[in-house]
C-alpha cells in the first residue's frame, strides 16, 4: 500500500502563506500544518483564486487612479483613449443646439 503525500500549509510571520511538501527548516515559517496532498491542492486552488480576485482590483484600481485628473476641455483631441470624451462634447453641442431652436 503507497503511503499519502503529504504537505505542509504554512504562514510567514510576513502574512504569506506557503505550501511545502515536506517541513519547511526556516524559522520565519510559523504553524505548519500537516495535510494530505488533497488538501494542500484544494488551499492552493482557494489561493489563487483570492490572488486572481486581488490581482483584478488592484488592475481596476490602477486603471481608475491613472485616468484621475486627465481629462479636460477639448481633451478628445489628445488622442483614442478620449474618443468617449469626443462623443460627450458633441453631445452637449447638439444638445445645446437643441435648447436655441427652442
Amino acid at each position: 500500500m503507497k503511503a499519502q503525500t503529504i504537505a505542509y500549509i504554512c504562514n510567514h510571520r510576513d502574512g504569506r502563506v506557503k505550501i511545502f511538501m515536506e517541513e519547511p527548516a526556516s524559522p520565519m515559517w510559523e504553524s505548519a500544518e500537516l495535510v494530505s496532498r488533497h488538501d494542500a491542492d484544494a488551499e492552493l486552488e482557494t489561493l489563487k483564486a483570492e490572488n486572481a480576485r486581488l490581482t483584478d482590483a488592484l488592475q481596476w484600481e490602477q486603471n481608475r487612479a491613472d485616468r484621475i485628473g486627465t481629462h479636460g476641455d477639448g481633451c478628445w483631441k489628445w488622442g483614442p483613449s478620449h474618443y468617449e470624451c469626443a462623443l460627450h462634447a458633441e453631445l452637449d453641442r447638439l444638445v445645446g443646439m437643441m435648447g436655441e431652436k427652442k
